[in-house]
């Protein structure tokens, strides 16, 4: 009996050291916040539905908000390229220039997500290489510039507007 005891013992000790928790916040690509006198009001998208209540006059889907996130840092590894990239925030078009350097670069648009949306080469002759960004939405953007051994020479955080 002790031994049952002590197994059972050990093995809801380990169930709770190893076990997995969640993390009540979502990373969302859309979401707002409204407030009156009596209700207020979050939601984001693609969060993770947790619970489900309904009435004859309301359905209400609770699920993790989101919390404040702040990017302190954009990862930057060579100091000394010269880079100008303008209009930015911007609606439409945003023009990279790289006026002094001399090798191949690839420019790689994503999101917040880290998905790549465009990529394009920039070749030592171009003068401006250009992005449409009128098909995206509005939001921010990372503009990586990638070397020719796939080395992050710089990150630019861009704004889309209307």
């Amino acid at each position: 009996m002790k031994k049952q005891l002590l197994f059972l013992s050990c093995l809801l000790i380990s169930v709770g050291v190893f076990g997995q928790s969640v993390s009540p916040e979502v990373i969302a690509a859309s979401g707002d916040y409204y407030e009156t006198a009596n209700v207020k009001m979050s939601w984001t998208l693609g969060e993770i539905v947790t619970e489900t209540i309904e009435t004859d006059a309301v359905t209400l889907t609770q699920g993790f908000q989101q919390s404040n996130l702040t990017i302190t840092s954009v990862e930057s590894m060579k100091e000394d390229i010269v880079v100008n990239i303008y209009p930015n925030p911007t609606a439409e078009i945003i023009n990279v220039e790289i006026p002094e350097f001399t090798g191949n670069i690839h420019l790689e648009l994503t999101n917040t997500q880290g998905q790549v949306l465009t990529t394009q080469r920039k070749l030592p002759e171009e003068a401006v290489s250009q992005f449409n960004l009128t098909r995206l939405a509005v939001g921010t953007y990372y503009l990586k510039l990638i070397g020719e051994k796939r080395q992050n020479i710089k990150t630019f955080k861009i704004i889309k507007t209307d």
